[in-house]
C-alpha cells in the first residue's frame, strides 16, 4: 500500500546560494542524476532520479526549500526513507551553514 507522500522543509526562506549547495550535495553525495528543471523568478524545481526513486528539489518564494518525492501518488516507504535521508542531511548542511554565517557575524561584532 503507498504511504502519504512526505515533504522536508530544508530551510523556510529562498536562498539560491544554498538551493545551488544542496542540488550539488544531491548530485555529488546520492549520486543523484538531473532530469528535469524548472526555474523563474519565483521558483526553481529539480527533479532527480536516485536508486530508481524520483525526488524533486524545490525552493519558492513563500515556503523555502523542500525535497519531497516528484510522483507523489506512487510515493511508498522506501521512497519515503529516501526523501527523509535526504532530508535530514540537507537539512545538516543547512544547520551547519548558518552556525558558520552566525559565529562569523559575531566576530566581525566583537573586532
Amino acid at each position: 500500500m503507498d504511504d502519504p507522500y512526505k515533504e522536508v522543509l530544508i530551510c523556510e526562506y529562498p536562498d539560491d546560494a544554498l538551493f545551488d549547495i544542496f542540488l550539488h550535495r544531491i548530485i555529488k553525495d546520492f549520486k543523484g542524476h538531473l532530469l528535469h528543471k524548472v526555474q523563474n523568478q519565483d521558483v526553481r524545481y529539480y527533479d532527480f532520479l536516485i536508486n530508481q526513486i524520483q525526488i524533486t528539489l524545490h525552493m519558492e518564494t513563500f515556503v523555502g526549500i523542500t525535497v519531497f518525492p516528484t510522483e507523489l501518488n506512487q510515493s511508498n516507504h522506501e521512497t519515503q526513507n529516501t526523501i527523509t535521508t535526504i532530508g535530514m542531511n540537507l537539512k545538516l548542511l543547512y544547520d551547519k551553514h548558518h552556525s558558520d554565517i552566525k559565529k562569523s557575524d559575531d566576530k566581525t561584532k566583537r573586532n
